[in-house]
């Protein structure tokens, strides 16, 4: 399945993603996964446990396309009130095992209700 959507990297390893980015991103099939700016003075200076926490916060302050987060901390970190326009899905992988084939079956049924509905999501 191709996806049509726009992704981005909000990652705890905030220090380490420019390092990590051109690693992972060619063994996920991708060029480059964006991230959102760690110098950003929203977010510019916060401990790495309120990074990820801070940015989806405003991210998902304003309307936009439907979010599919996956995330092993979604858990921990994703907060109901964040949602005000109601367009976010949780994926939370175990830690201990990494992304599971029931996850992407998960993953790949949102994304097909959301090209059915030409949504255009975020991930």
């Amino acid at each position: 399945m191709a996806l049509n959507c726009d992704m981005m990297w909000l990652s705890s390893w905030v220090r380490q993603t420019d390092c990590a980015n051109p690693i992972l991103s060619p063994r996920l099939g991708f060029t480059s996964l964006p991230y959102p700016d760690p110098q950003n003075p929203l977010w510019a200076g916060l401990p790495v446990s309120e990074y990820k926490s801070s940015v989806a916060r405003e991210l998902l302050s304003k309307p936009g396309p439907p979010v599919i987060w996956i995330d092993d901390e979604v858990d921990l970190i994703y907060q109901p009130q964040f949602d005000i326009y109601n367009r976010v899905s949780t994926v939370c992988p175990d830690s201990t095992v990494g992304i599971s084939k029931s996850d992407l079956d998960y993953i790949r049924s949102l994304l097909t209700k959301l090209d059915k509905t030409n949504s255009e999501p975020s991930i």
